[in-house]
């Protein structure tokens, strides 16, 4: 994984995946020639690839995406939300005591209903991306290069970030209205 905002590699992916296939014997000279098999995933499976992914990171985060969220919206309900320190161990022990513990995940299932769709948008669009810009022909005769390869990854990235919020914007919203009630 690259640390480009939750943006996967779709060629580390592929090594992956790759070094997972069980080494074939050698063929024999009567046996027909064998073809390598492709280097590319399929849609579906970089669809399925990114929105597992995303779900499983955003569950293992849940209870400190709702402290956060809680703490953010914290002035918001009372005025003596203001005048009291705000302490992530406190916040957490009255959350556990007045909820309990299965309420650091309240607004979950919404958020892997959105992050779902938005990882696996994300990383599909990255690959695209990535092989329409290596594509243009200033691109494509400097591939290899740090400076190109930069490029492309970063604008790739970038626009399969917009694409993936522009396409998953409203669940965003709901998760976030879910998880900061009180």
């Amino acid at each position: 994984m690259s640390g480009h905002a939750g943006v996967v590699d779709g060629s580390t992916a592929v090594k992956f995946l790759q070094k997972q296939q069980p080494v074939p014997a050698a063929a024999s000279p009567s046996s027909p020639p064998r073809h390598p098999q492709s280097a590319e995933l399929g849609t579906v499976s970089q669809l399925l690839a990114g929105g597992i992914a995303g779900a499983f990171s955003k569950t293992c985060t849940a209870p400190l995406a709702r402290l956060t969220i809680l703490f953010q919206v914290q002035g918001m309900h009372s005025e003596g939300a203001l005048l009291s320190r705000p302490c992530i161990w406190n916040e957490a022990s009255r959350i556990v005591n007045e909820e309990g513990l299965r309420a650091f995940w309240k607004g979950n299932l919404v958020t892997i209903v959105h992050r779902l769709p938005y990882t696996a948008v994300n990383f599909y669009a990255y690959e695209q991306y990535k092989k329409l810009l290596k594509s243009i022909p200033s691109i494509e005769y400097n591939t290899g290069t740090a400076a190109a390869d930069a490029c492309v990854h970063f604008v790739g990235g970038g626009m399969a970030g917009i694409t993936a919020a522009t396409a998953t914007y409203p669940l965003d919203l709901i998760r976030t209205r879910l998880a900061a009630q009180v």
